[in-house]
């Protein structure tokens, strides 16, 4: 869990970024960036990154590069 001064700073980036914070997102089970709802990832890594990021497994295909 992060403290309350880590998150404050991800949800200010997060409405400065995309409009939406980073906690609203995550408890909405939506994706920060394109605000679609999250269903699945590829893997236990990429579900992972969804907690840190907020990024959906599309939208971290396209930020840290697809399996291709």
């Amino acid at each position: 869990m992060k403290s309350k001064e880590m998150q404050e700073v991800l949800d200010a980036m997060g409405i400065s970024y995309f409009g939406n914070t980073r906690t609203e997102s995550l408890l909405a089970k939506k994706c920060i960036s394109c605000n679609e709802d999250v269903t699945a990832f590829r893997s236990e890594l990429s579900a992972k990154e969804y907690t840190i990021s907020g990024l959906c497994q599309v939208c971290q295909d396209g930020v840290f590069g697809g399996d291709e």
